[in-house]
């Protein structure tokens, strides 16, 4: 009896401890994702105020050619729209600043994995746990999942089930994704070709 009380207490100490990892996973991913989206949002900032300085400047040398400066003022209609947009985006999701709490919130986790589990009382880990994520804001379901797909690709322990709708929504998103980046960037020329 004893050795079965045991086997159940140790496979709740893996599974926490499988927990913890999946969660400092997920907000490593957070941070990444974070910083990924500052410094390209950023980038694309100064991007569009170059672009609407050589255009403006382009329309003041080639005033002549009436058909292209309508084309060149809707451009420069649609960077400024894009610019007002990005510049809300950033100054809305403050992301430098979340980043940052994610890489906090993952540290005191990875320093929480590294006591010795055998050595603490089960409670007292879990409540250090759920102690360190009251203090810090929860990651988006993306990042859990990606950190469950990540987890049950490179480790030995018992895996995290997903299911098939995680998987759909995690691979869907992430097209969704990369198509809406092909647009951003090839935009431009279509309204370009639209109104020539």
């Amino acid at each position: 009896m004893c050795n079965n009380f045991d086997n159940i207490e140790n496979q709740a100490r893996i599974n926490l401890k499988g927990r913890i990892d999946i969660t400092k996973r997920a907000r490593m991913i957070a941070e990444k994702r974070l910083k990924f989206y500052s410094f390209w949002l950023n980038f694309g900032v100064g991007f569009i105020s170059i672009m609407n300085i050589f255009i403006t400047i382009f329309m003041l040398i080639y005033k002549k050619d009436v058909h292209s400066n309508d084309v060149l003022n809707l451009a420069v209609i649609f960077y400024s729209l894009l610019l007002i947009i990005v510049s809300l985006i950033i100054w809305n999701s403050n992301f430098e600043v979340r980043s940052e709490n994610f890489r906090k919130c993952y540290l005191k986790l990875d320093k929480l994995m590294r006591i010795d589990f055998e050595e603490k009382s089960l409670n007292d880990i879990e409540k250090k746990y759920h102690l360190i994520l009251e203090n810090f804001d929860n990651h988006h379901d993306l990042d859990n999942i990606k950190a469950r797909i990540l987890f049950n690709r490179n480790s030995n322990n018992i895996p995290f089930s997903l299911n098939i709708y995680d998987k759909i929504y995690y691979y869907s998103l992430k097209i969704i994704t990369y198509l809406l980046y092909v647009f951003i960037l090839i935009s431009p020329l279509i309204i370009i070709y639209i109104f020539r």
